[in-house]
């Protein structure tokens, strides 16, 4: 094969790499219910966490840079839309209980448009019934609403669901 051919292949191969490689650019992470799961706790299908925090791929913190929503909410201190971004793991954001469409059951965070997003952290509610946490997804979408990162679903690990899971995109 002609050198010069194996060069451009090369050089082609590199920058596809070097394009496809860096940062993911997103507007919204979400967290949501996966539509067949169902919590092990008999308390409805509800997506409760501690905390979401996002990070640029310097390492700087700017979940607050977005608006927060999410499906419903719970009532009470635990339904708080903030509370999942306040910056405390120890609060936490719970949507309604027993609400039968699995598929609409999520939190997001719109930063408006994209931005570069290197990691997102997702902190598991520290109180109690840790695993209902598990059957949820972290999805970022651009502004176009293109998936650029789905995440798999968190499930039990060794029996043990974890407080803390770290995805870096």
């Amino acid at each position: 094969m002609n050198p010069l051919i194996i060069v451009v292949i090369i050089v082609i191969v590199l920058i596809v790499w070097f394009v496809t490689s860096g940062p993911k650019k997103g507007r919204y992470v979400i967290l949501e219910r996966v539509a067949d799961s169902k919590q092990p706790t008999g308390d409805g299908n509800t997506l409760s966490i501690g905390e979401i925090v996002v990070y640029d791929p310097a390492g700087k913190n700017i979940t607050k840079q977005a608006k927060a929503t999410m499906s419903t909410a719970y009532g009470g201190s635990y339904g708080v839309i903030g509370n999942a971004v306040d910056g405390n793991i120890n609060t936490v954001s719970h949507t309604a209980s027993n609400v039968t469409n699995f598929a609409n059951i999520w939190l997001n965070l719109d930063f408006g448009s994209d931005v570069e997003i290197g990691r997102v952290e997702v902190y598991n509610r520290q109180d109690a019934v840790p695993d209902r946490i598990n059957g949820i997804r972290l999805r970022v979408k651009n502004d176009a609403g293109a998936d650029v990162y789905v995440a798999p679903t968190i499930a039990h690990e060794n029996g043990k669901t974890p407080l803390k899971f770290e995805y870096k995109l």
